[in-house]
């Protein structure tokens, strides 16, 4: 459900296309692409928001060991 290279992947995609269409279809020319955001439920939002909060804490604790030894 997460995707950490959102922003990238326009570009991954249609560089993916490119190769697909150079082989199958050469005539076509891709000019842009735009994945759009999806939009996630409410109740998944805040069940990811607060998964992230708890990998935050828990970085962040491992990090305190780590100084503090």
């Amino acid at each position: 459900m997460y995707i950490e290279l959102f922003d990238t992947l326009d570009e991954n995609l249609i560089d993916a296309l490119e190769k697909v269409t150079k082989e199958w279809a050469p005539a076509i020319k891709i000019i842009s692409i735009r994945v759009t955001k999806p939009r996630i439920p409410d109740n998944l939002k805040v069940l990811f928001e607060k998964m992230e909060s708890e990998r935050s804490n828990y970085l962040i604790e491992v990090e305190k060991q780590k100084t503090e030894t």
